[in-house]
C-alpha cells in the first residue's frame, strides 16, 4: 500500500520522471514473487539508492529525461550483474 507513492518520491529524488517510479513499484515486485524466499523483504527502490543514482546522473550532467532514464537502467543493469556474479561466485549472498 505504502510502496507506490514511495517510489513515485524516489523517482523524484533521484530526478527521473515519475513514470519510472511507477515501473519500480511494480516490476521488482513480480520478480521477487517468482523468485524470492522471504516473505517480510521490501523491494524496490530506497531513499539511499535513489539519492546515489541521482547524484551519479548529475556527475554526467545528464538534462534531458530519456538520457537520464536510459543512464539509470544501465546503472541498474550493470548492479544486477554484479551482484548475480558475486552470488554465483558465493561472495557471501
Amino acid at each position: 500500500l505504502m510502496l507506490l507513492p514511495q517510489c513515485l518520491a524516489f523517482a523524484l529524488l533521484a530526478g527521473l520522471p515519475i513514470r519510472a517510479g511507477l515501473y519500480s513499484s511494480f516490476a521488482p515486485l513480480v520478480i521477487y514473487a517468482l523468485l524470492g524466499t522471504l516473505r517480510q523483504l521490501q523491494v524496490g527502490p530506497t531513499a539511499l539508492i535513489s539519492l546515489l543514482t541521482g547524484q551519479a546522473l548529475d556527475a554526467m550532467n545528464l538534462l534531458g529525461d530519456e538520457e537520464r532514464l536510459a543512464a539509470a537502467s544501465t546503472l541498474a543493469l550493470l548492479v544486477g550483474l554484479v551482484s548475480l556474479l558475486f552470488g554465483v561466485l558465493r561472495f557471501g549472498f
